[in-house]
């Protein structure tokens, strides 16, 4: 596989996961977990994806796409630098829609934590503290009158 071959598979990858991040951000403010989970899913096969690829590469020698570029021809070189600059916009895109996403579960696990604290009553410590005052008096069962 061709560094351009490469760089066109990570770039169609991540195509896929910025429509992903997209529609998840709608399914977020539906609430829908299962379909939330199906992404999550599907976001995990890509990455899988992504990593082989990486490690392709790093296995092949290319440890930097830079390195891979120079030893290209100026036109095939061209074509791959401009392959590599859409790649770079689609991860920034896909990194602020993530920011984004993150955002609203952040949010949402507030509400969450404060609607329980609302509808719970404030607990108790029911456990035993050696140094705890009490403000009743003390049961005596020991009767004088006897």
């Amino acid at each position: 596989m061709t560094i351009v071959e490469m760089l066109q598979q990570l770039h169609f990858i991540h195509i896929e996961l910025l429509e992903i991040a997209r529609s998840k951000r709608v399914v977020l403010l539906e609430n829908n977990m299962e379909r939330l989970q199906e992404m999550t899913a599907r976001e995990k096969v890509c990455i899988d994806q992504v990593n082989a690829i990486w490690k392709h590469m790093q296995e092949n020698g290319m440890h930097h796409i830079e390195h891979g570029l120079s030893d290209m021809e100026p036109d095939a070189e061209q074509a791959a630098r401009g392959d590599l600059a859409q790649l770079l916009e689609t991860m920034n895109t896909l990194r602020l829609l993530n920011d984004e996403n993150q955002k609203l579960v952040e949010q949402s696990l507030h509400f969450v934590h404060q609607t329980i604290d609302w509808a719970l009553p404030p607990a108790t410590d029911y456990t035993y503290d050696p140094n705890q005052q009490t403000t009743a008096p003390p049961i005596r069962t020991f009767d004088s009158k006897a």
